[in-house]
């Protein structure tokens, strides 16, 4: 799977091991036992729109847990991310006080220091936060890296009943959160396709706290991803950069 490679080789490789030498710090990958039947046959049918009647989300459960990992009850298809995400949330609130919480995704490289510095400026409360775009009949914040403060975790959890499982999680967010009257802010990140991206030279001025790292071609029956190798020149890059 492209996804346990990217895993793998990019972020554990890169900017993941850097984890430890930041104390306030703490993560977990959210995966599936794949035990339970998918309800969604593909990404699209996710694609809901506002007006559509919602079937109610719940929460997994936990399964297996590690220092990097929670492993949930779920199917492991599509509709899985939302249950996965809300399942991690409600995890983290019980497990942790914690400030604020990210929802990232295997193809996103992250410099923690720059991303402490970005948290530092902004409100504890009340946030909603990341690129911002326009789908599917709404404004939402891109799943790639969404900021949320911990009472808005909270809001979500306790809200789980409004929140349409047949949804993908960052769309789903976005118009639970529209409903609640939270307001979105819009904090830019990168996103690099070729390596002549990576090797940027704003880098050093820009100071990025998140990239997106995905690239994805069909050819010939063959996909080709190149997110490890353009994580692993990022790394190479940004850990010369003056702190």
């Amino acid at each position: 799977m492209p996804f346990q490679k990217i895993r793998v080789k990019g972020q554990e490789s890169t900017w993941i091991r850097t984890i430890p030498n930041f104390p306030t710090v703490r993560y977990r990958y959210l995966t599936s036992t794949d035990t339970v039947k998918s309800t969604v046959t593909s990404r699209e049918a996710t694609h809901t729109q506002p007006d559509t009647p919602i079937t109610p989300s719940k929460f997994n459960k936990l399964t297996n847990e590690t220092d990097t990992e929670l492993q949930f009850e779920s199917s492991g298809g599509w509709e899985s991310i939302l249950s996965n995400s809300l399942s991690g949330m409600r995890w983290a609130l019980s497990n942790y006080e914690f400030d604020f919480l990210i929802r990232t995704n295997v193809s996103s490289y992250w410099d923690i220091g720059f991303t402490l510095d970005l948290l530092s400026k902004l409100p504890k409360y009340k946030l909603y936060a990341g690129q911002r775009v326009f789908a599917l009949g709404g404004e939402l914040i891109e799943g790639s890296g969404i900021i949320f403060s911990r009472d808005v975790v909270e809001k979500i959890c306790e809200g789980i009943g409004q929140i349409d499982a047949k949804t993908m999680d960052d769309v789903a967010f976005g118009r639970f959160l529209a409903q609640q009257e939270i307001p979105l802010a819009h904090i830019p990140r990168l996103w690099v396709r070729t390596l002549f991206d990576a090797y940027n030279p704003n880098l050093e001025i820009i100071r990025p706290h998140t990239i997106r790292c995905k690239f994805e071609r069909h050819l010939f029956g063959i996909n080709i991803r190149r997110d490890v190798t353009l994580m692993k020149t990022l790394h190479q890059r940004l850990n010369k950069i003056p702190r």
